[in-house]
């Protein structure tokens, strides 16, 4: 994953054996880092980068997740949680958390290898 925005994302990541929200979770592997890779079913559902994926589990039977308190430092535009992230679009992102605030798209490339 690169991104000149969001240099905290920056990394290989590997899938874990865990679940969040019921779909696939993504960490990254570099020991100094503690960055996250999921999907989120908040405002219809979205792939974000985050710190931590314990607080960003939905309550069970919540469809969407405005309690869980994630401010993540990017998130997908793309909707759809069938998407694999290397299939996201690069610059189909935001950084930063939930306001509604206008905010400047970033480039996320997210290869794989």
């Amino acid at each position: 994953v690169s991104c000149a925005c969001v240099p905290l994302i920056c990394d290989e990541y590997r899938l874990q054996s865990s679940v969040v929200n019921g779909r696939p979770v993504w960490k990254a592997s570099s020991t100094l880092k503690n960055s996250f890779l999921f999907w989120m079913p908040r405002d219809g559902g979205c792939w974000v980068f985050a710190p931590d994926v314990q607080a960003e589990q939905a309550p069970s039977g919540e469809g969407n997740a405005k309690e869980a308190g994630m401010v993540p430092w990017a998130r997908s535009l793309q909707l759809a949680w069938t998407t694999l992230p290397e299939e996201l679009m690069p610059t189909s992102w935001l950084p930063g958390g939930w306001s509604g605030e206008a905010k400047q798209r970033i480039t996320v490339c997210v290869l794989r290898a």
